[in-house]
């Protein structure tokens, strides 16, 4: 069309970035597809990671379009599932390199459900999609979930190394399986990476929990973890108080009432009083009620 490549795809058009196709694209064969998968590639090459998000954008755009068309041949729909698992993985490839952890994550989020509805599934597409996802949750700090998703990754290309072991005749030559074999071991070094991070991660939110539990505890405020127990202290402090005035008033009562009469103080200790008079006694048991 007359335009330079570069030109043409400066901008990022797909639904992630909320933008538009500003140019049509050719389409009607899965060739017509892949061309524009290697266009991107190219882009990639190049170091253009802007330009090569926004063409393989285009491509997952025209397989859509197109994607009834790729399905009346068995052979082209293969094809266009394959072109379409590239797009997605490349695309988070490129998210990557541009350090936009959340638009890669995206992106392998896409890719992986592209390939659960296939019917025949890319075991291999999926082990690359969760280890670029690992790698977007690594930059997005979170270890653990990174973690998780390589070690998955890794499993699936030991799995496919052994099997590829058995026919390996059929399925790989040496230098595929030396390289199946490098693939693994930058993994699992991206893995041990991902488990180190997650281990400093843990043991930060240990370390913030523990000051924001000091901090409470510390804090000047009536509402604290041990009010129940200072309320029970009161409480029991205010009643032993109130029993022992209690007690005490008593015994201040009754001493009062012995103070005032000496022969009463010594007739409760069994001490007998000096003698009186036969009209004394009676009139005393009279006033007492006896």
């Amino acid at each position: 069309d007359g335009r330079t490549p570069h030109a043409a795809n400066n901008m990022e058009p797909s639904s992630d970035e909320g933008g538009a196709l500003s140019f049509d694209l050719d389409s009607g064969s899965v060739e017509a597809l892949e061309a524009v998968k290697e266009e991107a590639n190219a882009f990639v090459k190049a170091g253009d990671f802007a330009a090569a998000l926004a063409k393989y954008a285009d491509c997952l755009v025209m397989a859509e379009k197109e994607g009834k068309a790729y399905a009346a041949d068995y052979d082209a729909e293969r094809r266009a599932e394959k072109v379409v698992l590239a797009c997605h993985s490349n695309r988070a490839l490129c998210a990557l390199k541009l350090f936009k952890f959340d638009l890669a994550k995206q992106c392998c989020a896409q890719g992986l459900e592209a390939n659960a509805k296939l019917v025949r599934r890319d075991e291999a597409g999926k082990a690359k999609l969760l280890f670029r996802r690992g790698q977007a949750l690594l930059g997005l700090k979170d270890g653990r979930s990174a973690a998780d998703a390589i070690a998955e990754a890794v499993d699936i290309e030991e799995r496919l190394l052994g099997v590829s072991n058995k026919e390996a005749a059929m399925r790989l030559d040496e230098s595929e399986r030396r390289k199946k074999i490098s693939t693994i071991q930058s993994m699992k070094r991206e893995l041990l990476k991902a488990k180190r991070q997650a281990k400093q991660e843990e043991q930060l939110t240990q370390k913030e929990n523990f000051g924001k539990a000091k901090g409470f505890l510390s804090a000047n405020s009536k509402k604290t973890i041990t009010d129940n127990k200072t309320q029970r202290k009161e409480f029991l402090d205010y009643a032993t108080d109130r029993i022992l005035s209690l007690v005490f008033e008593k015994d201040n009562n009754d001493g009062e009432g012995t103070e005032n009469n000496g022969e009463e103080q010594k007739k409760v200790r069994g001490v007998p009083g000096p003698p009186r008079e036969p009209g004394q006694a009676s009139d005393r048991r009279e006033s007492q009620g006896l």
